[in-house]
């Protein structure tokens, strides 16, 4: 049996039952601010992006 996976970047929208789903993959995007290098949602939040 062949098991299907979804992959999807950190700018998609997706709810909390998505997000936790076991075949749902959410790779996060690459910021660069001021030639540093942060993960969307791990180094930097929303709120803090936009604050910069």
């Amino acid at each position: 049996m062949k098991k299907i996976a979804w992959v999807t970047d950190s700018t998609a929208y997706l709810d909390e039952e998505l997000r936790n789903h076991p075949d749902v993959y959410q790779v996060p995007m690459t910021i660069v601010l001021d030639n540093v290098e942060y993960l969307d949602g791990k180094d930097l939040t929303a709120e803090e992006l936009y604050e910069r």
